[in-house]
């Protein structure tokens, strides 16, 4: 199961352009691969996905079973199989992606009580689109990132894409001062524009009453970019997280 595992990684990567065919055995695999991914897009589009995933969140409460992620996934390949696994496994019926018990409005999920809060807006200036987790993005998409730090001294705001590329957010970078401004809502300096990487963007907020070393957040989030995307950091107890998935929507 292990080398099977190592080889589908193989195949992935090529698909994806981060390896080079070698063989033909290569290139009819991947041609599978691609075959295949065309195919369960075409019959579960991320828009619909995205839907459905809404619906389960408003036809039951979320409950989370601990403050780490619980839920063992078997190995995601990167291709649109992955997409369908996060909602079919992961989302029996809970939040996508539990930290403490969650509550969903029609505009963000934010953890209960007076807790830190991510918000991710689409377009800049003008009347900005406040977008809820699950929500569908595209390429080129202008985001804008703001945080309410509700009293955390410290933060750090990154984000993993379906490549497995991680952006660091905040702060600007690894050497930089972690500290929160105060004061409710607080929007970052810059917009961020959507490249063509697959399936979703996903983001973490990190909070603490102390110091954060964002080199060891995102190391961290390193290790997760390259393994379960789905999973949680781990993290002292100091330190409490929530994220935020955006779909995107494929591009012809």
């Amino acid at each position: 199961m292990k080398n099977k595992a190592i080889h589908e990684l193989h195949y992935e990567q090529i698909a994806l352009g981060e390896l080079i065919a070698e063989n033909d055995w290569d290139r009819e695999k991947i041609n599978k691969i691609r075959e295949s991914d065309r195919e369960i897009l075409e019959k579960y589009p991320a828009e619909l996905m995205a839907r459905k995933i809404r619906e389960k969140m408003d036809n039951q409460e979320l409950k989370a079973e601990s403050e780490r992620f619980n839920y063992k996934l078997v190995y995601l390949p990167l291709s649109a199989v992955a997409v369908l696994l996060l909602f079919f496994t992961v989302f029996p019926g809970n939040s996508l992606f539990p930290v403490k018990t969650a509550e969903v409005t029609e505009d963000v999920v934010r953890l209960k009580g007076s807790g830190p809060s991510l918000y991710i807006y689409r377009g800049v200036g003008g009347d900005p689109e406040l977008l809820s987790s699950n929500a569908v993005v595209r390429e080129k998409d202008l985001l804008q990132i703001s945080y309410d730090s509700a009293g955390s001294r410290y933060g750090v705001i990154f984000s993993i894409d379906g490549r497995g590329t991680v952006t660091l957010h905040f702060p600007e970078n690894i050497y930089s001062s972690t500290r929160l401004d105060y004061g409710g809502r607080v929007s970052l300096p810059y917009s961020y524009e959507l490249d063509n990487a697959p399936f979703f963007e996903r983001f973490f907020f990190v909070t603490s009453e102390n110091e954060i070393d964002a080199s060891e957040i995102m190391e961290k989030a390193g290790r997760i970019a390259k393994g379960n995307k789905s999973e949680m950091l781990i993290l002292p107890a100091d330190q409490v997280q929530q994220s935020l998935i955006l779909f995107k929507e494929e591009v012809e």
